[in-house]
């Protein structure tokens, strides 16, 4: 992790990694951060294309997740090894519409960490949500053959300090029409094997911009405000759990 000038976050503090809403059981979607909930953001917006999924389905893949934790990422694990669906109150899925779905709002154990320079949060962050939305294939995940491609948006989102936090991999702070997408920023994601799958930021030369950082109050006066572009590294590899 890189030094800067960094501020703590209570344990209690809520992170999420988001291309939906907050909802462990809502699908996934780029959410619009105007429209969050502080203990459990909402999905009030689909991208576009395809229709929601539901997590009951007996399409959805389980999967393992694992974090790359490349020593400039500014998404990392906690170091306690893959995120596995269906352990320690964990959710990690592609879903029946082939988003990602990924979130430890259920768990007591597992975290992730976020530190992406001078605007930065460090230690352990809790409630966490992974999701990949708007797949420039138009079936997501599953739509890949191995050695395929897609660009997808992301979003991480937390909670802290009375505010909700949006991480925008892919679209700017002030809405999800086309008008606010920013193609080159979208992730990458790649289907490597039958049951694996690769997801990575884009690169941008290693320190070009490649997300939008956005808040909103959580009580009070509504708006979303931009607060600044930042490079945030960050990347996960997928694989399908064994079918029982």
């Amino acid at each position: 992790m890189r030094s800067a000038a960094k501020r703590s976050l209570a344990a209690a503090s809520a992170f999420m990694v988001v291309a939906c809403g907050v909802d462990s059981t809502d699908p996934p979607t780029i959410l619009e951060p105007s429209q969050a909930r502080t203990e459990s953001p909402s999905n009030p917006n689909k991208p576009g294309g395809g229709s929601d999924g539901d997590e009951g389905s007996s399409s959805t893949i389980p999967l393992d997740i694992t974090i790359r934790d490349a020593p400039a990422d500014g998404v990392q694990s906690d170091a306690a090894g893959a995120y596995h669906e269906g352990a320690d109150g964990v959710e990690a899925v592609i879903m029946d519409n082939g988003n990602l779905s990924f979130a430890l709002a259920n768990s007591d154990t597992r975290r992730v960490l976020l530190d992406f320079g001078v605007f930065s949060w460090t230690g352990t962050l809790t409630k966490a949500r992974v999701s990949t939305g708007d797949p420039s294939n138009g079936s997501g995940l599953t739509g890949l053959q191995v050695g395929e491609t897609m660009l997808t948006r992301s979003q991480v989102t937390w909670v802290t300090d009375g505010k909700n936090w949006f991480l925008r991999y892919g679209r700017d702070c002030s809405g999800n029409g086309a008008g606010n997408d920013v193609d080159d920023n979208r992730v990458t994601v790649t289907r490597i094997a039958d049951d694996t799958w690769s997801y990575a930021t884009s690169d941008k030369d290693g320190v070009a911009p490649n997300a939008f950082l956005c808040s909103s109050n959580v009580r009070g006066r509504p708006g979303v405000s931009h607060e600044g572009e930042f490079h945030v590294p960050f990347g996960m590899t997928l694989m399908a759990q064994p079918r029982g």
